[in-house]
């Protein structure tokens, strides 16, 4: 309780360099424990120094299974944590720019953010490729305007899980917001690929024993930002309560319905 408190006090600064020179100090611990064990520390231990040790552990695994059980702990409500598991992905550098700037669209904190862009500046910029070529349609996903009762963070993780998942036509590409500034120079040398935004809204409600969402998606052209489009999808289900799953379950619905929707709209975009 006593160091809790102590770690509470500090300005946000400080802790982010505090968790990143232990990262810069901190052996190699891919054998000395496994990723099972690891992974149950960053996620289940109620004390926030074990999360960081695992996190920073897991940095130092160089092991690319490491890195989505890293990308969970973005979502730490600790920030020494957050700022742990950004610079950990930053020294693995196998992976984990997709969660790390859909991530930067939610941080508050500024030292996780310095973190992040430290960790994406590492790994360059993550599109996986030098060209966009093969790319028509270039999507760059906002973060949500949440009105609905389950965690905006949570929200924006699992819009942009669906979009991506639903948008897989060979020709569509869809990122992060985060993500712009990494692409601005391919897409200048890729005129024939049009990119947009797309900036979601989602709420629900419940009454009479009925949970209903509804999930707004605005299209807007890159990189003047004026809307060109909007797309509306609702869903409900008959229900004794509304339980975060239950939104959730909707969500994913209406944004599987609006990835749909989207590649239907998407040639006749200007």
């Amino acid at each position: 309780m006593l160091w809790t408190s102590v770690f509470k006090k500090l300005p946000p600064f400080f802790i982010a360099t505090l968790a990143l020179l232990l990262l810069l100090t901190a052996p190699s611990m891919g054998s000395a424990a496994s990723l099972s064990q690891l992974s149950a520390s960053l996620t289940q231990s109620p004390d926030f120094r074990v999360r960081t040790q695992a996190a920073l552990a897991l940095g130092s695994s160089g092991n690319k299974q490491a890195v989505n059980i890293l990308c969970t702990g973005l979502n730490d409500s600790n920030t020494t944590v957050r700022t742990a598991v950004a610079a950990s992905l930053g020294r693995l550098n196998q992976g984990g720019q997709e969660c790390l700037n859909q991530r930067a669209q939610s941080e508050t904190n500024a030292g996780v953010k310095r973190a992040i862009q430290q960790a994406l500046a590492k790994m360059g910029s993550g599109q996986g490729g030098s060209s966009l070529s093969s790319v028509r349609y270039l999507f760059f996903v906002n973060g949500v305007r949440n009105r609905s009762s389950v965690d905006a963070g949570k929200v924006t993780q699992h819009i942009f899980a669906y979009l991506k998942q639903g948008l897989t036509k060979s020709d569509t590409l869809v990122v992060s917001a985060g993500a712009v500034n990494q692409y601005a120079a391919l897409l200048q040398q890729s005129p024939a690929t049009r990119a947009y935004y797309l900036s979601p809204a989602f709420s629900n409600e419940f009454l009479n024993g009925v949970l209903k969402a509804k999930l707004d998606v605005s299209i807007m052209k890159y990189p003047q930002q004026n809307i060109v489009g909007s797309l509306t999808k609702k869903t409900s289900m008959n229900s004794g309560s509304a339980t975060e799953q239950n939104i959730l379950r909707l969500l994913g619905a209406a944004s599987n319905a609006m990835a749909s929707a989207i590649t239907q709209s998407a040639p006749r975009l200007p």
